[in-house]
């Protein structure tokens, strides 16, 4: 799975994932996923 298509994933699920990236060597890097559940 690419950086593309992990995005396209969690921007169509709600908000309920919270992803950072960072910029290395020109490329997007996920670094940290924070899983947010509104009650």
């Amino acid at each position: 799975m690419d950086v593309a298509e992990w995005n396209a994933m969690v921007n169509t699920d709600d908000e309920h994932y919270e992803t950072r990236v960072r910029i290395v060597d020109g490329k997007e890097v996920k670094y940290a996923l924070t899983i947010v559940w509104w009650d």
